[in-house]
């Protein structure tokens, strides 16, 4: 059976149990539904939906089966209705999300949902290390990967199979020339070579760090941010990895790297991407939204006719939105079979257009975006760095507290440290700055301004990393992925000293 897993939806919040969670559940009326938190496509799994009271009773308890047949996250949905003490009745959902995947050796694997994922230095989660894989065999097409350094054997497992399933020339590595020219790393970069990836270094010539950590797939998605391919960086370290599927996004990640593995580095290299895009993130990819569709969508789906879908608009303006595909049972002329049978086409998750900017050192004026970021902050900047030597932006940053704007960071220990740190001269001038608390290292490089911006990328805030490096920084004004970053902020600022 598949890794066990719970979630439990109250009435106003949603809160996430691991799996031992239920027995010892109190709080308001809910439902939990458990079950398997990864299936196969086609196959049909067992859930059991349990109903709690406030003190933590079983109030009621329902088995039913679900079957699969979307790729992807797939949220199982269900609920009850229950009899409260005062003979009232109250009807309670519980979701659980499911990853559905398939059963071969790659190409048809579903890639991790877009957004925000984060090491857990304190756990030492796979969560990144499984998405950054799962990421690679979703390829169908083409792999591009600039890569610092690839020491993860996960990770080249998964480009080997890539290669010997894409076929010549569709799985690509750019690399620091250190890493690759490492004699501890030869045996590594040997079996990928030897399996069909073809690989090209920056070279030595200008003692510059091809410093990227990004894939690009079918040149329809990319994978960025802090994370170096290392067993250590993957799961140890402090790190953030995103996901976004956009084409476009893609197309100027993909121009990056082609520059590069056509030999074309850092200095050498000129301002050829667009910067600006919109992406399109959040609902179902490939479902309906029955909250949005129309009449003419909905007749389409099975089991639903023109009658029937005039019914469906006809509830949701009297009603309101669905909150759950379950909810169809509440309009006249559907039943529960009904619902089974369009479940897997149709969905209540709303898309949203997330504007995005892509830069690459030492082209694009990296260094300035970020300055722009933190002086057009208004309430608050929150940042997590690496490496922080760069005079310019620590400036910025006292300038922001002096006009009002609070501000908080987290350095990595060691680094702050080093002679060049702004650690102790942003300390000095009062600022709310404070040396990771972990056993490894934080090795994120991220800024959440205002709690409606992400900084982040491969960029340390250095003037080798702005004026000489291979880097890339995206700018993320997305509330959704902010908070996910101030979560993960918040948790490292805890734990700091």
């Amino acid at each position: 059976m598949a890794k066990q897993a719970c979630a439990i939806f109250f009435l106003l919040a949603l809160i996430v149990f691991p799996a031992a969670s239920p027995a010892l559940y109190q709080g308001e009326y809910a439902l939990i539904v458990e079950g398997p938190a990864e299936v196969l496509l086609e196959s049909t799994e067992d859930f059991t939906a349990t109903a709690y009271d406030p003190a933590g009773a079983v109030i009621g308890t329902v088995t039913f089966q679900r079957t699969f047949n979307t790729l992807g996250l797939v949220t199982v949905r269900r609920q009850m209705t229950i009899t409260k003490p005062d003979g009232t009745k109250l009807t309670l959902y519980g979701t659980l999300d499911v990853m559905v995947k398939t059963g071969g050796t790659g190409g048809t694997e579903a890639a991790a949902p877009e957004g925000a994922y984060f090491t857990n230095p304190s756990q030492s989660s796979s969560t990144v290390q499984n998405v950054t894989v799962d990421f690679i065999r979703s390829a169908q097409s083409e792999i591009l990967l600039a890569a610092y350094t690839i020491e993860s054997q996960e990770v080249a497992d998964a480009l080997i199979e890539a290669a010997g399933r894409l076929g010549p020339g569709k799985v690509k590595v750019v690399v620091e020339e250190k890493y690759y020219s490492d004699p501890k790393n030869a045996a590594l970069y040997n079996s990928l070579e030897a399996a069909g990836v073809q690989i090209v270094s920056d070279g030595t010539a200008s003692g510059a760090l091809m410093h990227n950590k990004f894939v690009v797939v079918d040149n329809e998605a990319v994978l960025s941010g802090s994370t170096n391919f290392t067993a250590k960086q993957l799961t140890q370290d402090a790190n953030n990895s995103l996901i976004f599927r956009s084409s476009d996004l893609a197309d100027a990640y993909a121009t990056e790297f082609n520059e590069m593995f056509g030999g074309t580095f850092d200095g050498a290299k000129t301002d050829n991407t667009p910067h600006n895009f919109t992406v399109e993130m959040g609902g179902d990819p490939g479902k309906m939204n029955i909250n949005t569709a129309s009449e003419g969508e909905l007749a389409s789906l099975p089991g639903i006719g023109s009658t029937t879908a005039q019914a469906i608009v006809s509830y949701r303006e009297t009603n309101g939105p669905f909150g759950s595909v379950e909810e169809l049972d509440n309009v006249s002329g559907i039943g529960p079979a009904t619902v089974q049978k369009v479940s897997p086409y149709v969905s209540t998750s709303a898309t949203r257009s997330v504007p995005v900017e892509a830069y690459f050192t030492p082209s694009d004026q990296v260094k300035e975006k970020l300055i722009e970021v933190i002086n057009n902050a208004t309430t608050s900047i929150s940042f997590s760095i690496f490496t922080f030597t760069d005079p310019d932006i620590a400036a910025a940053l006292s300038a922001a507290k002096a006009r009002g704007v609070t501000v908080q960071g987290v350095f990595d220990a060691w680094q702050a440290n080093s002679p060049y740190s702004q650690f102790d001269d942003l300390q000095a001038a009062g600022l709310d700055v404070k040396e990771d608390g972990f056993t490894s290292l934080n090795h994120s490089k991220y800024l959440v301004a205002d709690g409606s911006t992400v900084v982040t990328g491969s960029f340390n805030w250095t003037g080798s990393a702005s004026g000489e490096n291979d880097e890339n920084l995206l700018i993320i004004k997305d509330a959704t992925i902010s908070s996910q970053y101030l979560g993960n902020f918040n948790l490292a600022y805890a734990s700091a000293e």
